[in-house]
């Protein structure tokens, strides 16, 4: 889409606060799938934001406002770079400057990318790192050269008029392109665009095993109309950062107000003990605290001598699981085309004189109008579903995060009541008799939970209790963020 007014940075005031980073060229890793995501289309608009950073690389230049900036290291203080940061409702702003002498020979189209980059020895097929992308939009912010035909008459009543000087002089001045995309939002609880990413950041060996990243970055691309194939590619990397893990140190302190307790099971047979977890309702946890949970058992029927022996030999195991899972769509089998068929007309038909020919030809013509009028009417009276693409998974990693083992149930359950007052009997004898408290503390260099665009990221508490021959399971989803 050509552009001719002026541009809209003439009057922008000079920014505060101007912050360069060095041109990326990466190599694009191995990936069969794009999975695109629709997203608001792209306005043109001056920029709002103070921060900037500055890409270069002939004939391109990017450049990104947002509300801040940060320092990248990757795990190496020598590699730090500067890069923009976009919260949850912000817009990726910025504008691309082309070179005036490809300004009006070329295309320029800006885009917007979200990848999931991971390796490891669970890559299904390949063992060099893989690039899921998860979102994707662009939009076309100038094209000169356009070489649609045009008709004779068109040509011959067209009137072509000679651009005046001052025009030439403002095309050739007509290099600085705005741009803005609006971040796509959820649509239902947990669906939300995932942060950036990287255990590159982390020095713990638990974390490190295999590389995983979340990465945005926005691409200007320059293509040549000329037909030589010329073509120019800059990527402008920034953050995405929701403030998700905001949380008061005082609130981190306190205890909840709702929990929720999930049984514990047996597939073997009935045993003459039970046992519980309760964890906080909703189960959702920042990385920067921890995951706080009891471990209750009663024995049924009530047994003193059975829930000593218990609370004093049980075995109480714990993990945090994270599991991975990627699905790319995989096309539709093509469908093998039927072989030709001959007409009956032509080959069992008797010869027919050439007067009745026309009324058959009519009487054909008729038959077929009408069943395509009874065909349009069927079509846009139903208009069957979309159907979904089948998906295929790539990458499926389950892997223990963190483990607790401990020995007995050190506690046994009480009531809170008023100080110098007593709990009824009756509910003093509805307790549990053991009780196991304990938490798991996060890191903030875990990959957070992530359900969006093929990439789902989901963490398990795997909760057993052992006694003897006698062992009861669990597995409770639960949200870190």
């Amino acid at each position: 889409m050509s552009m001719r007014s002026p541009s809209p940075f003439s009057s922008l005031p000079p920014l505060r606060t101007r912050m360069r980073g060095d041109s990326v060229l990466d190599s694009r890793p191995p990936s069969s799938f794009h999975s695109t995501v629709i997203a608001p289309a792209c306005v043109q608009t001056v920029p709002t934001y103070s921060n900037r950073t500055i890409y270069r690389a002939l004939p391109l230049e990017v450049h990104l406002f947002s509300p801040s900036i940060k320092s990248v290291t990757y795990g190496n203080p020598n590699l730090s770079r500067l890069l923009s940061v976009y919260g949850e409702h912000d817009q990726i702003q910025g504008r691309v400057i082309v070179d005036p002498s490809c300004s009006n020979t070329g295309q320029l189209v800006v885009s917007i990318e979200g990848a999931f980059c991971y390796s490891g020895p669970e890559v299904i097929g390949s063992t060099a790192p893989r690039k899921h992308i998860f979102y994707t939009a662009q939009s076309t912010l100038f094209s000169a050269g356009d070489t649609t035909p045009r008709s004779a008459l068109r040509e011959t009543f067209s009137i072509r008029r000679r651009q005046s000087s001052s025009q030439l002089d403002s095309r050739k001045q007509e290099t600085s392109y705005p741009f803005a995309f609006p971040l796509p939002q959820g649509l239902r609880p947990g669906e939300e665009l995932p942060s950036s990413f990287s255990t590159r950041e982390s020095t713990s060996s638990v974390f490190t095993d295999n590389t995983y990243e979340v990465t945005y970055k926005v691409t200007a691309t320059w293509q040549s109309n000329d037909g030589d194939g010329k073509q120019a590619l800059l990527d402008a990397p920034f953050v995405y950062s929701p403030d998700t893990e905001f949380l008061s140190f005082d609130g981190l302190e306190k205890e909840p107000d709702c929990w929720l307790e999930m049984p514990l099971k047996s597939d073997h047979r009935k045993m003459p003990f039970k046992c519980a977890m309760t964890l906080p309702n909703p189960a959702t946890f920042p990385r920067t605290g921890s995951i706080p949970y009891f471990v209750v058992f009663s024995t049924t029927p009530r047994n003193p001598s059975l829930a000593k022996e218990i609370a004093s030999d049980a075995s109480i195991s714990v993990s945090l699981i994270r599991q991975i899972v990627v699905n790319e769509p995989q096309p539709f089998p093509s469908l093998p085309t039927p072989p030709d068929t001959p007409s009956s007309m032509e080959d069992n038909s008797p010869p027919q004189s050439f007067a009745n020919a026309p009324m058959r030809r009519l009487k054909k013509i008729a038959s077929n109008t009408n069943l395509n009028r009874s065909s349009r009417a069927v079509d846009d009276s139903w208009n069957p579903p979309q159907s979904r693409l089948p998906t295929q998974i790539v990458f499926n990693e389950s892997k223990i995060v963190q483990s607790s083992v401990c020995l007995g149930f050190p506690k046994r359950p009480r009531h809170r009541c008023a100080p110098n007052s007593h709990p009824p009997l009756e509910s003093q004898s509805t307790l549990p008799d053991g009780l196991q408290k304990t938490k798991i503390t996060l890191d903030t260099h875990m990959l957070p939970c992530i359900d969006w665009g093929g990439v789902r990221v989901k963490y398990y508490l795997d909760v057993s209790v052992l006694f003897g021959q006698d062992d009861t399971r669990a597995r409770v989803p639960v949200r870190i963020c």
